[in-house]
């Protein structure tokens, strides 16, 4: 999702998202898909996103190169 539009997080629910890859989050944002089990990877300030993502992946079952 893009930058500066706090309400992207809600796309979750009209495209029933299980993985969701985002610019930037609002604690409630992380404090919402938390609860809805939604697996999420923010990249600003991540230095580790590409690690992240591996990781989520290896999650899913989904083969990656490492």
């Amino acid at each position: 999702m893009g930058k500066g539009n706090p309400e992207s997080a809600d796309v979750i629910y009209a495209r029933g998202t299980g993985i969701f890859i985002v610019d930037t989050l609002s604690e409630q944002n992380r404090n919402q898909l938390k609860f809805e089990n939604i697996k999420y990877i923010e990249m600003k300030g991540n230095l580790n996103c590409v690690d992240d993502f591996k990781i989520l992946l290896e999650k899913l079952d989904v083969p990656c190169k490492k």
